[in-house]
């Protein structure tokens, strides 16, 4: 494969797994790590001066293609809850560090998405990845069969516990951008 690529957006969407997925099928990619092939990096969804971990070169690589993949948002939310990167995200997103971890990851959700979804070719949905299967072996050029690249991959490979989280914990935790989350559900399927 000539160009690099990038599979981005908001943290806890799956990209440890989309990345292992990716490994079984011959690409030499990492999970915040640059391979030959590209990297799935939820913080390169920003170009930067500096990254979290240290291993992201900088300046952030041209990459020939760009993906956005998407986790259903409640999910998604809930599990950034856990994160630990708030002290590097925090720099785009318009909120004090003493909001609670609830509406912080309601922004990053957000914020990194649209961020993601602005550059991408297009956005997938993890949990769709088999009907989007033949659309990445032709955009990142590779031909093993879906059946084959998941084998042996647990679907919940990175899993942390957290919090389940409703629509309406969502719209009482940050409702000056509730809409807008319900939004960009619905563009990507979820609503």
């Amino acid at each position: 494969m000539g160009d690099l690529f990038l599979i981005t957006g908001a943290g806890r969407s799956g990209s440890t797994y989309i990345a292992k997925v990716l490994q079984n099928c011959g690409l030499d990619v990492g999970h915040h790590r640059m391979g030959k092939d590209g990297i799935v990096c939820g913080f390169y969804c920003f170009d930067v001066d500096r990254y979290p971990v240290k291993s992201h070169p900088v300046p952030r690589p041209k990459f020939g293609v760009i993906l956005h993949q998407v986790r259903h948002p409640l999910k998604s939310i809930g599990s950034i809850t856990t994160g630990r990167s708030w002290n590097w995200s925090k720099q785009f997103i318009p909120i004090p560090d003493s909001a609670p971890r609830l509406t912080r990851a309601c922004y990053v959700w957000l914020i990194f998405n649209e961020e993601a979804e602005r550059q991408a070719l297009w956005t997938y949905r993890i949990e769709n990845l088999k009907n989007v299967w033949l659309d990445l072996q032709r955009v990142l050029i590779f031909d093993t069969p879906y059946w084959k690249a998941i084998k042996d991959i647990p679907r919940k490979v990175n899993a942390r516990k957290h919090n389940t989280v409703s629509w309406g914990d969502v719209k009482q935790a940050a409702p000056e951008i509730y809409q807008n989350i319900r939004d960009a559900a619905e563009r990507y399927g979820y609503v």
